[in-house]
């Protein structure tokens, strides 16, 4: 294997352990935002409220990543579709 071959494979292998690493910190993300989703609404509940609202900001680390917000958001609307909403 050339040294070029061996360079081209390095950037290849860390590449997919970043990547795999991103996604691991997005789910990490999703699963905080859905709990906390989760005590906002039981907390709504408890107060006989029949809604609840919460502001979730974006996750500067993953945008430095290059996560985009479209999949942020489709991440999102899973776990309320998981939910009943």
């Amino acid at each position: 294997m050339s040294f070029r071959q061996q360079l081209a494979r390095q950037t290849v292998n860390l590449q997919q352990a970043y990547d795999v690493e991103t996604q691991r910190m997005t789910q990490q993300w999703v699963a905080e935002a859905r709990e906390k989703f989760i005590q906002e609404c039981e907390a709504a509940s408890q107060q006989r409220q029949f809604s609840c609202t919460m502001d979730v900001p974006r996750p500067q680390h993953l945008t430095f990543r290059g996560v985009p917000d479209d999949l942020l958001q489709q991440q999102m609307h899973g776990f309320l579709a998981e939910l009943g909403f």
